[in-house]
């Protein structure tokens, strides 16, 4: 064989090599079970360009939360121990509580050392004339009267977030006394909860009207202290969370609700956020906060 048809013949041979290497390449797709360097040298250019990392699909995002769950918890503030587990609760839970109590001042002060806002569960005027009480706001008092009142409850329950009544039925149904107790919240930063103790409340309407952040009150936990019950109104608040996209509920510190909030709050669905209050409220009406919450204010 001559020194040229044997060149060919090489030449031939090391292309059908070739060739069939990239074959085989192809068909395993890339690496098969050729060993790391040598994959490597036969698929670089020169030697010295690395091959891309292979592409990592992107992580899947956690699902949204689309519902949200505030829970307050009323008549804070007349038993020491009540405050103590109260403050077990996680701290999405809002206490309002209670002046005129012996434990008030202290019971704002420690809740509000362990990281929850607090709120003024201000007593206002009931229907029933048998449920009146110390301290309650009243229909016929003047603007000055209520300025006065509502300072000395401050002086027990200084810097809450909000104010939410207790009792009310009467004084939230008229229309003039809660235009002049709205317009004492004018400017200090403060927003009102309707407890919604009476279906006549005017609250909600004056308060938009003002330009005073405002809220109502869903769904009573705990009318009944029997665990069926409250068991029954914290599904009815999630139904109407899953309704309107957010939900408010009142409890209140008794026995019988804080041995049932902790399972029914640790087993709130996935799609459910337990939040504050106060992260309800939507429009923030400019105003300095101090204008009524010195506690050395007060007529």
């Amino acid at each position: 064989m001559s020194p040229e048809k044997y060149r060919n013949l090489v030449l031939v041979y090391l292309i059908l090599t070739a060739a069939l290497s990239l074959a085989y390449l192809q068909w395993s797709e890339g690496r098969g079970n050729i060993p790391e360097k040598t994959f490597r040298r036969l698929t670089t250019y020169g030697g010295n360009i690395p091959l891309p990392s292979p592409e990592k699909k992107p992580a899947r995002p956690l699902r949204k939360k689309e519902y949200s769950i505030a829970l307050v918890i009323d008549d804070v503030g007349a038993s020491r121990e009540m405050v103590y587990r109260v403050a077990t609760l996680p701290r999405e839970v809002t206490p309002s509580v209670l002046p005129f109590r012996e434990y008030s001042l202290w019971a704002t002060l420690y809740l509000k050392s362990k990281g929850f806002d607090v709120m003024l569960h201000l007593p206002m005027e009931p229907q029933n004339p048998e449920l009146l009480e110390r301290g309650m706001l009243r229909v016929n008092m003047s603007r000055r009267e209520m300025e006065g009142r509502l300072k000395e409850a401050l002086r027990q329950v200084p810097f809450p977030v909000g104010i939410n009544n207790h009792e009310g039925s009467l004084f939230t149904s008229d229309p003039e006394a809660m235009r002049t107790f709205l317009s004492l919240l004018k400017g200090t930063g403060l927003f009102f909860l309707d407890s919604w103790t009476s279906g006549r409340s005017t609250a909600m309407g004056l308060a938009r009207k003002m330009g005073i952040r405002a809220l109502r009150r869903d769904v009573f936990l705990d009318n009944l202290q029997e665990p069926s019950y409250i068991k029954a109104q914290w599904k009815r608040l999630l139904e109407v969370a899953r309704r309107k996209g957010f939900a408010v509920g009142i409890a209140h510190a008794r026995w019988i609700t804080m041995e049932t909030l902790p399972e029914l709050l640790a087993s709130l669905p996935r799609e459910f956020s337990l939040v504050r209050v106060r992260s309800l409220m939507k429009a923030t009406p400019s105003g300095d906060n101090r204008q009524y919450l010195s506690i050395r204010g007060g007529r």
